[in-house]
């Protein structure tokens, strides 16, 4: 692009905001210069004398070189991508540079990593930002009355899951055992299609709930094993249930098509979810698992959801309120993902609930 075209896009000047920021920052890349189109520094991005680009004018190729250089930069670099797994450095540079629809996930999370940096300055000086509050702890669980059956589809097939499942056998399932729901778990090598399908169709089935790979029409059980894809189950498998699972892009089609058969509420994730380690994954764990727990306490749909994004929110401003801004966007982008009937009515009912 010409440094003509490139004046063309900015017709003034932002006055830089004064980051309080940590001196190994300030010579990672942060921006573009203007005239040259050259990564530069923070430290000459905050230079009201260097002529760069304002964030929020790149263009999509000003934002994969800059992420480029930054991954360069990384000393170390391991996220875990649902469907992708472990993503070294060096696959994540390839990734970025043919410019993949992975490439293009990181080159968002590096996005709204850095933009996340400016835009924890926009509070006037001297005014501290509030402190995050959890969502109120929800009462003690009691029976909703009859008995209500609940079905879990928990594939362990890679570092990632397993977190999943395990942490779904700790922190959920002994509630629901403990408040007389009737709990099939089916995980592991029982994970797969041909238990499923009959497990699906018990008259008392009110909820299915699961943890495993997914495209935009398929969940898989174990080892890749199709559980549901579009056109491939029997109505009466969804119908008059909730469905919740825990699954990437699966909310983009087969969610909208299992409520077309009949499902309630459809919960889970339309595009593909990340995290850092181990305690990223718990915080994403949670919150994920109170769509789970709060229906489980009789909660609607939209409460349901109400719940869960002030819970996913109250984590990201903690983790900002940290310093840590990449781990906060990382959260963000997984909370995006997020669809329920609070995202449209194609994905269920708001008032839909256990066992009503």
């Amino acid at each position: 692009m010409s440094a003509r075209a490139r004046r063309g896009r900015i017709r003034h000047r932002v006055r830089r905001p004064e980051l309080p920021i940590r001196a190994w920052q300030r010579d990672w890349p942060f921006g573009i210069h203007r005239r040259t189109g050259d990564v530069v520094p923070l430290e000459d991005y905050l230079d009201p004398a260097i002529p760069t680009l304002e964030l929020l004018d790149l263009a999509p190729s000003e934002w994969a070189s800059l992420t480029l250089e930054r991954l360069r930069r990384q000393r170390t670099y391991d996220v875990y991508h649902a469907g992708v797994g472990r993503l070294s450095r060096d696959r994540a540079l390839a990734e970025v540079e043919r410019y993949t629809p992975l490439g293009k996930k990181l080159v968002e999370l590096e996005r709204r990593h850095l933009l996340r940096i400016l835009e924890r300055q926009r509070l006037p000086p001297g005014r501290a930002q509030p402190a995050p509050r959890r969502p109120a702890r929800l009462p003690r669980l009691v029976s909703l009355g009859p008995a209500v059956e609940v079905l879990s589809i928990d594939s362990a097939s890679d570092e990632g899951l397993a977190k999943a499942r395990d942490y779904r056998q700790a922190n959920l399932f002994p509630v629901l055992q403990q408040s007389g729901y009737e709990l099939v778990v089916r995980d592991d090598d029982s994970a797969l299609r041909k238990y499923v399908k009959d497990d699906a169709i018990a008259p008392g089935l009110r909820f299915i709930t699961g943890v495993g790979h997914g495209l935009y029409d398929t969940f898989y059980g174990e080892n890749l094993d199709v559980i549901f894809s579009t056109g491939a189950y029997k109505p009466a498998e969804v119908q008059g249930k909730i469905v919740h699972l825990f699954s990437c892009r699966t909310a983009r089609d087969l969610g909208r098509d299992m409520v077309q058969n009949g499902c309630t509420a459809y919960f889970g994730y339309d595009e593909t979810f990340q995290f850092l380690d181990d305690e990223d994954a718990l915080r994403f764990l949670e919150c994920d698992t109170e769509i789970d727990l709060s229906l489980a306490h009789g909660l609607t749909a939209g409460e349901t959801a109400s719940r869960c994004r002030a819970l996913f929110e109250y984590h990201v401003a903690a983790l900002d309120q940290l310093g840590h801004e990449y781990q906060a966007s990382m959260l963000r982008d997984n909370l995006s993902c997020l669809r329920s009937p609070a995202s449209g009515p194609q994905w269920g009912a708001i008032d839909a609930r256990l066992g009503g």
